[in-house]
């Protein structure tokens, strides 16, 4: 149909045209074409013109028609040359230098290494492609859906994430592609990345191949990887003459799999043997590792709420802290340390061992306690302690009750001080403690300190006979009402 505008308000409505023969007439509607004009005055006319047509055995043949070149619309751009092949297309077109593309559409910039923070929209030699399913977006902040996605960017303020919410669906895909870069260089490639999958993902896949033909995966995660950014690295082998690398990220069953990544990292080479403290980020809880010429070879930039070489202690402003047992896993400042020879076990009931150990929690159905069973040995040590928090300046009291019952009792010992110096021995109880109750509370003042460090010991005795436990730990600011109990 032509359609023909004009300056004034024009309507029309309730127009019908149906196979067969109109009443009246003897016109069958098998064929028909449209035209417009305009009288003067604005009116509309629309005319029908109705014949009567055929057509039979319609063939449709890859390739070109004979006596006609594909060459003949100059699909090639750029200053390129034209050739006609029997391909699918019917032609090729050869480059001029610094253009790439089916038609040398694209003006690419040559790259031999390269890093994307994605700081900077569109400055990054991974785009997103058209034909793939939905696009990756860049953020920074958290993600949009509760429980997947980061919460920021592992380095800097922004970061490129795939939305897992509606309208997108499972199967879906988003690829961010070096399509239009030019990769320099035959050898070995290494690709570095952080990338964030938590929550409920699908797949994501690093994919490698030569421009213009299928690529082949080189590697893929589709695991929960938690909530934390997680450094990889994969090896591009040099066995192609016109490398693409590809990112592609595929919707998972729920919203809750946004897929996120930063700090993108190709170079020429072999992967090293093994990742750089950077690259390891032995910073924790959301901390950036920034490397130096240190010993250690990085320092630690924390998020608010954490210290710490590693960003691995809590700060705390409160001034009252308990730790019951009752519910395994709960939040208590007293954790297991790894600088021992074992750990300390929740336990309810009775332990494995006869004439030795509780019956019974003090209060509660839940304590802790060390096993003296084998393969422990005599002198092994058992750690609870608040390195992993940072307790606010001052002196505190601590209370916890105490369980030791066997003739082969070994010793319970507290330790304090400062965390910037080794600490105290402050209070200590050693063999078997049964007169008057099984169960004993100690109260112990811990001095003031600037940043103050707590551990309570269990050392294993001389035979299986001499499980510990304790229970309901409480730790209050100021002194004690009746310390050295």
């Amino acid at each position: 149909m032509v359609r023909v505008r004009v300056k004034g308000d024009i309507a029309i409505d309730d127009i019908q045209l149906m196979p067969g023969v109109c009443a009246g007439g003897d016109i069958a509607i098998d064929e028909y074409t449209t035209n417009a004009g305009v009288c003067a005055g604005g009116m509309l006319i629309i005319v029908v013109r109705v014949r009567r047509y055929a057509i039979d055995e319609i063939q449709l043949m890859p390739g070109v028609c004979a006596g006609v070149s594909p060459c003949d619309n100059s699909p090639c751009l750029n200053g390129a040359s034209c050739s006609e092949t029997t391909t699918a297309i019917g032609y090729t077109c050869s480059c001029l230098g610094g253009f790439i593309g089916q038609n040398c559409a694209v003006d690419a910039k040559t790259v031999s290494e390269f890093t994307c923070g994605f700081e900077t929209e569109n400055n990054c030699v991974f785009e997103n492609v058209d034909d793939d399913d939905f696009q990756w977006t860049y953020r920074s902040g958290s993600t949009t859906s509760g429980g997947t996605g980061p919460s920021s960017a592992y380095e800097g303020t922004q970061y490129v994430y795939t939305e897992a919410s509606s309208p997108n669906f499972q199967g879906d895909t988003a690829v961010l592609s070096t399509v239009n870069t030019l990769l320099a260089g035959t050898s070995s490639y290494c690709l570095q990345f952080y990338l964030h999958m938590y929550g409920i993902p699908g797949t994501m896949e690093v994919k490698f191949g030569n421009r213009g033909s299928s690529s082949s995966s080189v590697w893929s995660e589709s695991n929960d990887q938690g909530n934390q950014w997680v450094f990889h690295q994969v090896e591009l082998p040099p066995s192609f003459t016109d490398p693409v690398i590809f990112f592609e990220a595929t919707r998972g069953s729920s919203y809750k799999g946004d897929v996120a990544l930063d700090l993108v990292k190709l170079s020429l080479g072999q992967c090293a043997s093994g990742p750089s403290a950077r690259a390891t980020n032995p910073c924790n809880n959301g901390g950036s590792c920034n490397e130096n010429g240190s010993a250690a070879g990085y320092y630690c930039s924390c998020m608010t709420g954490w210290s710490g070489d590693n960003c691995d202690v809590q700060d705390v402003s409160g001034n009252s802290y308990s730790c019951g047992f009752e519910t395994d896993g709960a939040p208590c400042i007293f954790k297991d340390t790894t600088n021992d020879e074992f750990d300390w076990t929740r336990r309810t009931k009775s332990t494995p061992s006869s004439s030795t150990g509780p019956s019974s929690a003090a209060t509660g159905d839940y304590y802790m306690y060390i096993e003296t069973s084998s393969p422990r040995v005599i002198g092994d040590t058992a750690v609870l302690t608040t390195q992993d928090t940072n307790l606010p300046a001052g002196s505190w009291c601590l209370t916890f009750q105490y369980h030791m019952k066997g003739s082969s009792m070994g010793s319970l010992s507290v330790f304090a001080g400062d965390r910037s110096s080794s600490l105290t021995s402050i209070w200590t109880k050693s063999g078997e403690q049964v007169d008057p109750d099984l169960w004993k509370t100690a109260t112990i003042d811990i001095p003031q300190q600037s940043n103050p460090v707590i551990m309570i010991d269990g050392i294993r005795g001389s035979s299986y006979r001499g499980d510990i436990a304790i229970d309901d730990i409480a730790l209050n600011a100021g002194t004690c009402a009746s310390a050295g109990k």
